[in-house]
C-alpha cells in the first residue's frame, strides 16, 4: 500500500511577546528618579507544521511553559453522492494526566473516558470554529 499525501510546507516560527510589567526601585520611588526595569510576564509562540507531519495541519501554541497541539485531518472526497447540507465535524479535546503529574487512580492506571470538562470543551472549540469554514465545504473533518 503506498501512502499518498500532500506535500507539507516548511514549519514556520511566529513568536508574539508581550504583557510587560514594569519593577520600581524603592529608593527610586523616594527620589522621585524615573529609572525602571521591565520584565516579560508572558510570551507566546506559535510553531506551525513541526509535529503530526500526517496531519493535514499543525500548530503548537506555547505560553510559558504550558504547550498545546493542534492537528487537523480532512478527507478529499466525500463518501456520497450527495452533497450533505451541514460540515462533518469532528472535535476531539484531550486533557492528558500524565502531562501534568497525575497518574489516573483507576486499576489500569489509564485514562479510560472523556471527563464532563473535557466534553464541553470540545463543544466549545466546535461551535466557535464552525462559522470560519467556507459555506459548501462538506468534507468530514477532524480537529
Amino acid at each position: 500500500m503506498i501512502l499518498l499525501r500532500r506535500i507539507i510546507k516548511p514549519s514556520i516560527h511566529i513568536r508574539y511577546a508581550s504583557g510587560y510589567v514594569n519593577i520600581y526601585n524603592y529608593d527610586d520611588l523616594k527620589e522621585k528618579k524615573k529609572s525602571t526595569q521591565t520584565h516579560l510576564i508572558y510570551s507566546i509562540s506559535f510553531r506551525i507544521n513541526e509535529l503530526a507531519r500526517f496531519s493535514d495541519g499543525s500548530a503548537i501554541a506555547q505560553l510559558n511553559n504550558t504547550s498545546v497541539l493542534v492537528t487537523s485531518v480532512s478527507k478529499s472526497k466525500t463518501l456520497s453522492s450527495s452533497q450533505p447540507s451541514f460540515l462533518p465535524l469532528t472535535v476531539d479535546y484531550r486533557e492528558k494526566a500524565a502531562a501534568a503529574g497525575r497518574i489516573p487512580t483507576n486499576y489500569l492506571r489509564r485514562e479510560i473516558g472523556l471527563t464532563d470538562h473535557e466534553i464541553l470543551t470540545g463543544r466549545m472549540i466546535d461551535r466557535s470554529i464552525r462559522p470560519l469554514f467556507l459555506n459548501g465545504y462538506v468534507y468530514d473533518t477532524q480537529v
